[in-house]
């Protein structure tokens, strides 16, 4: 994200409405549009592209797949494996890492998909995208006022598994079936 484009400014009513559009789309078979994006792309760094347009968006799904990867992470039994019936398992720690960050082919160093805006960007990459190692930063309670969107919608967003679960089950509950436990998926 260019530092000509503003901060992370997004408030609970923007997020909660993705993270929606995010449930909605996972519940369809058919694919779902969440919003568009516009990206500058270098041509002398043709794998670098410039935030234009969607970068509140960009910056709040990646803060969600490392929060559901943070998820699994700690409600899992540590595999990360998702088993269905039927279907080959998958590894989903795996999948949302391979989401967050790129191998370099030469250096065969990881480095972040995705670098917020410059204000946040070194919050972003080292307490966000970060693996939740035991040595990982947490985002603190008070910083900067640059930082406090980003911090709430950090907060906002990690709760947010434990309540999609809670909402399956209620569903669940209304058709008769059993309840899900937050790691019951891994």
């Amino acid at each position: 994200v260019p530092d000509f484009q503003r901060n992370y400014a997004w408030e609970d009513d923007q997020i909660d409405s993705l993270l929606e559009d995010i449930s909605t789309g996972a519940d369809s078979v058919n694919s779902h549009f969440i919003g568009s994006l516009i990206i500058r792309i270098d041509p002398n760094e043709p794998r670098v592209a410039q935030v234009i347009d969607g970068q509140q968006r960009l910056t709040t799904i990646f803060m969600t797949v490392a929060c559901l990867r943070d998820f699994v992470v700690f409600t899992g039994d540590g595999s990360g494996i998702l088993e269905i019936e039927g279907q080959a398992s998958i590894n989903v720690i795996e999948q949302l890492n391979r989401f967050l960050f790129a191998l370099d082919d030469e250096t065969y160093q990881l480095s972040d998909r995705f670098e917020a805006h410059p204000m946040i960007a070194e919050m972003f990459s080292n307490q966000i995208l970060a693996g939740p190692l035991p040595n990982r930063p947490q985002l603190p309670s008070k910083h900067h006022q640059y930082s406090m969107l980003l911090r709430k919608a950090h907060k906002r967003i990690k709760r947010w598994p434990s309540e999609e679960i809670e909402r399956l089950n209620e569903a669940r509950k209304e058709s008769g079936q059993d309840p899900m436990s937050d790691h019951c998926l891994l």
